[in-house]
């Protein structure tokens, strides 16, 4: 029900498994490249929860629910575990390789919330940077939902708190997290009629302050904009398993689009054929220039919520740059250049308008391939287009004052 993968380790979580007689507790498995052979992904270890030396699982707790693997740590969550006589409190514990010997995970910390409660799901979400650990209980103060942060320099003792500066009962802010050095993403997929939201958090000086509220551009109620969550370099990414008419959306958001610290929105990811409720975005992973998003109900043939993952690649390397020389558009009608046309490995798209513009590329069959939200003002749409086969392509440009449609050639 959920893994991460550092280098040549992968955890898989299984949540729903029984520890002896426990039912659901959970368990991790943890699998090596090259273990028992080359090439060969072996079993190296099963974790279960430990609070210290002390076996720590109960039924019902699903520990592994999340998981977060890197740089030889893993940080599993358990966000039903009881603690103390508060039900489905939550917890989540850090396991260090070679902790307790070469080769052993071993179980350096449990972490619960200092004003933690019943119900409130700490360790739905977690993630690591360097020596931070985050946590989020999308359940804390009647579901308004918080994000805990703790500290591996200092016994991993817990840090700021954070919460939305517009909560609101119900939002389910912590359901998903994300985090590097310098910025954390967390989700809130309830937020206003389960339309959603995600929320930048920015590091200064050890303080970290709420810098952006992020939202889809065609947001609408139900979408759960939030439901995942994911950031690399200066991207993140924020998926809507119930957007794009309920078939799911994966929305792309840059740290300097639209100015320095911005994170406006800079596109949009489908699944082509996608269907409602397939809940496409229901989980992510990002790596380079690469995206895996599951739907993990689509229909696959006739085998009803088989699901499946899809791969995107390429789309994060668009450009988008004010443009130097620019005219006055007068009738609010967008202008509109392409070339080269025919394109090859890059096609560069021109827009002029007098406000905000949105940009679509579509294949010959009607399939969105790019889906961009671009700034007020001129501006030079810079397309890495090797990833797309030969064909036909139409570049739709709406704004305001209308719409603007011009084909274009790829040719190899």
């Amino acid at each position: 029900n959920a893994i991460s993968l550092d280098g040549s380790t992968a955890l898989l979580a299984a949540h729903g498994d029984n520890v002896g007689t426990a039912t659901d507790a959970g368990a991790v498995y943890i699998f090596e490249q090259n273990h028992l052979g080359p090439n060969f992904w072996g079993q190296k270890a099963q974790i279960f929860a430990r609070d210290g030396a002390t076996d720590d699982w109960a039924a019902y707790d699903y520990f592994g629910g999340a998981v977060s693997l890197k740089n030889g740590r893993a940080i599993v969550g358990a966000s039903k575990k009881k603690v103390g006589i508060k039900n489905a409190q939550g917890a989540a514990y850090i396991f260090e390789q070679n902790a307790g010997g070469s080769g052993n995970w071993g179980n350096v910390k449990k972490l619960t919330a200092s004003d933690g409660a019943a119900n409130n799901f700490f360790g739905q979400s977690v993630a690591q940077a360097g020596n931070l650990a985050l946590v989020g209980a999308n359940g804390n103060n009647s579901n308004r939902g918080a994000a805990y942060f703790f500290d591996g320099t200092a016994a991993w003792a817990q840090g700021q708190k954070l919460t939305a500066s517009d909560a609101a009962i119900g939002d389910g802010f912590g359901a998903s997290v994300s985090l590097t050095n310098d910025y954390a993403l967390v989700g809130a997929p309830n937020k206003a009629a389960n339309t959603g939201a995600a929320y930048v958090f920015k590091n200064n000086a050890g303080t970290w302050s709420q810098l952006k509220k992020l939202t889809a551009s065609d947001g609408a109620a139900n979408d759960r904009f939030g439901s995942a969550v994911a950031m690399m370099d200066d991207y993140a990414y924020v998926s809507a398993v119930r957007g794009n008419a309920g078939a799911g959306a994966v929305y792309v958001f840059h740290k300097n689009m639209n100015g320095p610290d911005e994170w406006g929105q800079i596109g949009r990811y489908t699944a082509a054929g996608g269907a409602s409720g397939d809940q496409f975005g229901y989980s992510l992973a990002i790596s380079g220039n690469k995206m895996l998003a599951s739907a993990n109900l689509d229909d696959v043939a006739a085998k009803l919520e088989q699901g499946s993952v899809y791969l995107f690649t390429g789309e994060d390397c668009s450009v988008v740059r004010p443009l130097v020389s620019q005219t006055q558009v007068v009738d609010n009608q967008p202008k509109v250049v392409c070339y080269p046309n025919p394109f090859r490995d890059e096609l560069v798209v021109e827009i002029q308008a007098n406000g905000a513009a949105h940009l679509q590329l579509t294949d010959a069959a009607g399939r969105v391939v790019t889906d961009v939200d671009l700034p007020r003002g001129a501006v030079r749409f810079e397309l890495d287009s090797r990833r797309f086969p030969s064909g036909m392509y139409f570049v739709q440009v709406s704004t305001e004052g209308g719409v603007r449609v011009a084909p274009v050639a790829l040719v190899r």
